[in-house]
């Protein structure tokens, strides 16, 4: 028995060591140059999971292409072998165990057939099924690389794992103060190897070419690990941060703040209290905090552990603020009860002219949403203040979608058309609370985002009736300001009109909430022939008005 107590020790520091290697992509060998052979393999438990699961193993193909010294950007992909959705016998990939399959490309230049002069960076990669509707990539859903390099001194971490996106990070670090973290760092070549560990030497060999050291994290806080390689003329280093949480604080937010953004007398302070059950620690980042964990934002727990909350302060007024929640390490999310979303994705596309000085997403923010605040917003002022809602069953409503109702996509088109509606037998417009973007849908990641690309000149517009009465053609907005709210909607006795043909009388019933609240289960949109094209003369619009009096509307969903 005692002589077994050493294998098996030994089985188990190696089982744990392989644990604490999984990573999405790994590659062999781990400095392959542009001749090099290399064996890449994919363990599709991490990452977006795409092929987890997959249970046709012998249905899994790899897409390929290299970044070169010619390649304009990450997605400028050159000397691509394989059409995505074809099942190239050449492009097919072993599966190696459950859920990992692995693919070898022979001499990468050759393999490419990329000419001598052009300098070969990274291989991109994707792992597919045959047809191409299921890929493996990154957590984000990006595309993966692999670095390819030059010959001379490279080096690398290797624990703890990396993420292969185009500049790599490291997988999360869930940590707290107690717990430890296993650095390895390894070189090209036998060289000096350094590991600094918050400003402190923590270890150092000679002559190797790896160094694997353990960590006992004490504080909490951010913390810096730089190792470096030094091989008596090149030195490499580089730098991993990553944030050790201390122990969520109990406390009970001031009395009176809600749920969402709270916006405190002063204009400099900010509460956020966030609905999150199940959830141990969660912070704030964001550009007041240079998009950084740091303990000062990290959230109070509400000791019924359903909220967790925050103060702000040192914020300067009439100035915007873009923030993120960071759960339990492995989440980032933004704020669901934020009233205005930018979107890395779609807001590049956005014109001026839609939303004059939209502010760009921020560079350092993860994913492609982040939430904003805003104190000491400019108040909107009410052009007409004596409007008298006229009694519902008087009114025929025609409801739109403003991103389609146009040309334009905006306010100012549907402006310029609501002289068409004045003159047919719709008298108030009611605008579909949906943004400005391909997705005809609220986004349930923020469902009370009134101000967006959709909603620029109005800081709360959601369900807004417009009146364009025949006697008047200008638009007046009615005082009816409906807001979602993103947790149980009835409690707060919203009623809602909803359109059960185009042009007749509205039913008011109860929302049947879901995801996407009004937008999911209450547009009436405009049928498609009225959608592809704008409203070019009253004759055009009071035509379809009037022949549509009986018509069943073909929706699109919302």
């Amino acid at each position: 028995m005692r002589a077994a107590r050493p294998i098996l020790l030994f089985i188990l520091t190696l089982v744990a060591r392989q644990a604490a290697r999984a990573q999405l992509l790994t590659e062999n060998p781990l400095f392959p140059v542009d001749v090099s052979s290399v064996t890449i393999t994919v363990d599709c438990s991490l990452g977006n999971q795409g092929l987890m699961g997959y249970a046709a193993t012998g249905d899994v193909y790899v897409h390929v292409g290299l970044i070169t010294s010619a390649s304009t950007s990450s997605s400028d992909w050159r000397y691509v072998p394989f059409t995505w959705g074809t099942t190239n016998a050449a492009a097919h990939a072993v599966p190696v165990a459950t859920n990992k399959y692995q693919y070898t490309i022979s001499n990468i230049r050759s393999f490419f057939g990329v000419p001598a002069g052009e300098k070969i960076l990274k291989i991109a990669v994707l792992f597919r099924n045959g047809n191409g509707s299921l890929k493996q990539a990154n957590s984000d859903g990006s595309d993966m690389y692999l670095p390819v390099y030059d010959g001379t001194l490279a080096s690398r971490y290797l624990l703890p794992p990396f993420q292969p996106t185009y500049i790599p990070i490291p997988q999360p670090i869930i940590k707290s103060v107690g717990d430890s973290l296993t650095v390895e760092y390894a070189a090209s070549q036998a060289v000096n190897l350094g590991l600094y560990f918050n400003g402190t030497r923590v270890d150092t060999v000679i002559n190797q070419d790896s160094v694997q050291t353990v960590l006992h994290l004490s504080t909490p806080g951010n913390q810096q690990v730089i190792a470096t390689a030094n091989d008596g003329t090149a030195v490499r280093a580089d730098t991993l941060s990553f944030y050790v949480a201390a122990v969520t604080t109990l406390a009970s937010p001031p009395a009176g703040t809600k749920e969402g953004i709270n916006y405190l007398p002063g204009d400099t302070s900010v509460i956020l209290l966030l609905f999150a059950p199940h959830k141990s620690k969660i912070l704030v980042v964001g550009d007041f905090s240079n998009w950084t964990q740091q303990t000062a934002y990290q959230m109070n727990e509400t000791p019924d552990s359903n909220y967790f909350w925050l103060r702000i302060d040192h914020l300067h007024p009439n100035t915007e603020y873009a923030y993120q929640y960071v759960i339990d390490d492995s989440i980032v999310v933004a704020d669901y009860n934020t009233e205005k979303v930018l979107d890395k994705n779609v807001d590049p596309g956005i014109p001026a002219a839609t939303y004059p000085g939209l502010r760009a997403f921020p560079a350092n923010a993860p994913g492609s949403l982040a939430s904003v605040i805003r104190t000491a917003k400019p108040a909107y002022t009410w052009q007409v203040t004596n409007f008298q809602r006229p009694p519902i069953a008087n009114l025929r409503i025609y409801e739109l979608l403003v991103r389609d109702f146009t040309a334009a996509g905006n306010w100012q088109g549907l402006i310029d058309t609501l002289g068409y509606l004045s003159t047919a037998t719709a008298s108030p417009t009611a605008l579909c609370p949906a943004p400005i973007r391909r997705s005809a849908r609220i986004s349930p990641a923020a469902p009370v985002a009134t101000v967006s690309p959709a909603t620029p000149r109005k800081p709360v517009l959601t369900s807004t009736i417009w009146s364009a009465s025949c006697a008047n053609s200008k638009p007046r907005a009615a005082s009816s300001r409906a807001r979602f709210s993103s947790r149980r909607p009835s409690e707060r006795g919203l009623e809602f009109s909803t359109m059960d043909r185009p042009l007749r009388r509205w039913t008011r019933l109860k929302p049947c909430w879901r995801a996407t609240a009004f937008a999911s289960t209450h547009c009436a949109f405009a049928p498609s022939h009225l959608r592809q094209r704008s409203p070019s003369s009253s004759a055009t619009m009071s035509g379809y008005l009037s022949s549509s009096r009986t018509a069943t509307p073909r929706c699109a969903p919302c």
